[in-house]
Parts: C-alpha cells; sequence; structure tokens
C-alpha cells in the first residue's frame, strides 16, 4: 500500500498539469508491487539466515515441513520477484530515458541497505528517514517525470513548471511514509528489544515517537494545502480534500497510538499504510478535476 500509494502521488503530480500517462503509471505500479515483494521476502531470508529473531515472532517457524516456511525458497521467491521488478524496470528506461537507470541503481542501493548486509537499516534508528526518501521525493518525482516526458523529445529540458508539483507531493508523501515506519517500529518496540533491533522507537521511546508522529502528519498535511495555493490550480479549495481527510485520519491514528493495549498496536501499523494508499488514492482522482486538459496524443480512453 506503501508504494502504490506513492506512485498514484506521482500520477496525481503529473495531472495538474495534463502530463498524465495511463501506461507508464500502470508501469509504475507493477514495478514498485514487485520491488517490496522483492525487498521483503529478502527480509524474511536475511532474518532466517541471521537468525535475528523477527520471523519466530511472526510465528514463521524454520523447522516447519512446509517449503514456504523454507530458506531456500524465500531466497528463490525474492530473486524471481527481483526479475519480474527488472523486466517492468526495463519497459520503464526505455519510456523514461537513461535517467531512469541511475533512479534504479538508487532503488536497488536502498533496497539493499534497509534489508540486507550485517546491520539493515530497518534495524536502526535511521529506518524513517531512508523510507521517507524512498516512498516520497524519489519515487513520486520519478513517476511523475517518467509521464511528463513520455511524449517529449529527449533534447527538451524538464522545466520547474513539470516538477513542482511532484516535490509537494513528494515531500508530503515522503512525511506519510516516515510515519508508517515509526508506526510500525512502535507497535513492535518490545519484540525489537527482545531482537536486539535497535529501531527509532526503541532508542527514544514511545512518547517521542508519538510526537514526531504527530509533528510529520502536520507537516505533509501543511505540504499539501500550501501547494494548492502556490500552484495555482483552478479550484485549489477542492485539493484541501485530501489534507483534511489524511490530518483526521492521522491524528486517529495518533490517539490510537496512545489508548491501544500493546496486543493491539498492529493495528496503528495497517492504518498508516491505509492511509497513504488513500492520499494518493484521493489525489489522483481529484487531479483529474482540479488539473490542465491533457495535452498527451496517445488517447486510450
Amino acid at each position: 500500500m506503501m508504494g502504490i500509494g506513492a506512485v498514484l502521488c506521482g500520477d496525481a503530480a503529473a495531472k495538474l498539469h495534463g502530463n498524465a500517462e495511463f501506461f507508464p503509471a500502470s508501469i509504475c505500479i507493477l514495478f514498485v508491487i514487485f520491488a517490496q515483494l522483492a525487498a521483503n521476502t529478502y527480509n524474511r531470508y536475511h532474518d532466517e539466515v541471521k537468525q535475528s529473531g523477527d520471523n519466530v515472532d511472526a510465528h514463521i517457524s524454520s523447522h516447519s515441513s512446509s517449503l514456504t516456511d523454507s530458506p531456500f525458497f524465500l531466497k528463490e521467491i525474492s530473486t524471481a520477484m527481483l526479475l519480474l521488478a527488472c523486466m517492468t524496470g526495463c519497459s520503464i528506461a526505455a519510456m523514461g530515458g537513461w535517467w531512469t537507470l541511475i533512479v534504479a541503481a538508487f532503488i536497488l542501493a536502498f533496497g539493499w541497505l534497509m534489508v540486507g548486509g550485517t546491520t539493515p537499516i530497518i534495524r536502526t534508528p535511521w529506518s524513517p528517514l531512508f523510507t521517507f526518501i524512498l516512498f516520497g521525493p524519489l519515487t513520486v518525482i520519478s513517476v511523475t517525470l517518467i509521464q511528463s516526458i513520455h511524449e517529449a523529445s529527449p533534447e527538451m529540458p524538464v522545466s520547474w513548471f513539470d516538477v513542482a508539483p511532484a516535490i509537494y507531493l513528494g515531500l508530503s508523501a515522503g512525511f506519510m511514509a516516515a510515519n508508517c515506519n515509526l508506526a510500525s517500529n512502535y507497535a513492535t518496540m518490545t519484540q525489537d528489544i527482545r531482537n536486539s533491533r535497535y529501531t527509532f522507537t526503541v532508542t527514544f521511546g514511545r512518547r517521542v515517537t508519538r510526537i514526531v508522529f504527530l509533528i510529520n502528519a502536520v507537516i505533509a498535511q501543511a505540504i499539501m494545502a500550501i501547494s494548492a495555493f502556490t500552484l495555482h490550480l483552478d479550484h485549489p479549495y477542492l485539493t484541501l480534500i485530501v489534507p483534511a481527510v489524511c490530518l483526521a485520519f492521522d491524528l486517529y491514528i495518533w490517539w490510537e497510538m496512545r489508548t491501544l493495549p500493546r496486543y493491539r498496536l498492529n493495528e496503528v501499523s495497517s492504518l498508516t499504510y491505509i492511509n497513504l494508499l488513500l492520499m494518493g488514492l484521493i489525489s489522483s482522482i481529484i487531479a483529474i478535476f482540479v488539473g490542465m486538459p491533457d495535452d498527451s496524443h496517445m488517447i486510450l480512453f
């Protein structure tokens, strides 16, 4: 849901200035699904090999007779998902040009640092920052540019006019994605302490995590609200629906973080994923009505 929400934010940014392209956006959604499946499955494989304890907490037994619980299966399915991500990535590169290869290198490096190596970033306090970059500006701006230059000449430089909506939405989505990470750390604090995962919540405590979560929520929606007027949209007040809904949702999540018993805190992290997906979906729909007319020559519908 995080990845799809971020891609939809990029699609919304492209729609605002009439640059939406259905096919590139669809390929980007497929890419982010395969890439996240590859990273998540490799994370489980890495945990099984290093015996870090997370799989045990998730009630995944390496001694099960089921093939799907074996390290071999986890490694192979991760490789398969990575190959599918590479296949869709090649399609994106064919449409976007050489610069997409640089983005792909960043995604591969960030993904490896997050879930691989001797100390995966997801086991450190720096995880929310990496999540902010990966699911925020990097994804949203890239998705917008792929659509913006799909029909443009390779020699045509990208202007601020095309990139500005993506920067606003990318920063907003980044703060929302960081909150997804914080909520996940918040819910698994007890298990993380047991498994020596020095996450943000383990390092700074639940109270600080709640404060940072609330600050991120306010900043994310403030950026969305400001962009509605600085981008000179025809109906800026209509776009305020998105920050209003998402901020209300975030406030509800923040309150649940304070009041829910520990055994139900996993619900909190699920709600943050839904909120980011909701933000991308509503933004993409509203952008149809407040954005400029589509200037594409390749009309599918």
